[in-house]
């Protein structure tokens, strides 16, 4: 099966991440394609725009445990794999030429919410499940969320979400004011 597929049509190219049996979760595999994806089509003098969604309702529920505790006894540079790999592909975003638009619906969970993030425009559905839970495991975001979320509302909004770990059932009310649209059901 393709952890990221590709279809284009009409100059947008669309990325879906295919893991719906696990909510879109982060691996490093996905990670390292959706990377490939994002330079290849983002570079393409034929694409207009790149839109990233996830399969089957969902955005992306972050890390995947499965993949992270494979990796943990494997101490510490086993993991970072994951976490570099990620982050390399949400910078990808900022390297490419077109707009970058995260269409979120359904759960967007740290990595998703960290991915969502690093997109030039992000539409949210109104039923998305928002939150930023790495805190409750004792860790911190990977994928620069930390500071690309402070850079886009301010510090004081940006840090609470991260620190407080608070599932929202609503998007925040600063994504409204931050390249963000609500896109109705």
């Amino acid at each position: 099966m393709t952890l990221v597929r590709r279809d284009v049509a009409d100059g947008i190219a669309w990325i879906t991440l295919n893991r719906p049996e696990r909510m879109n979760a982060i691996t490093v595999a996905l990670s390292r394609e959706l990377e490939k994806a994002i330079v290849e089509l983002g570079n393409d003098p034929t694409i207009t725009v790149v839109v990233i969604r996830g399969a089957e309702g969902n955005f992306c529920a972050g890390g995947d445990f499965d993949e992270v505790e494979l990796l943990r006894p494997q101490g510490p540079d086993a993991l970072r794999q994951l976490f570099a790999a990620f982050r390399r592909a949400c910078e990808a975003i900022a390297r490419v030429d077109v707009p970058v638009v995260a269409a979120v619906e359904g759960v967007a969970m740290a990595g998703g919410f960290e991915l969502m993030q690093a997109c030039d425009i992000a539409l949210v559905s109104e039923d998305a499940r928002i939150a930023d839970n790495h805190i409750k495991f004792g860790w911190i975001p990977g994928g620069g969320g930390t500071q690309r979320l402070a850079r886009l509302v301010g510090r004081q909004q940006g840090l609470r979400p991260v620190q407080c770990a608070k599932r929202r059932w609503k998007p925040y009310p600063w994504l409204q004011r931050v390249r963000c649209v609500r896109r109705g059901g």
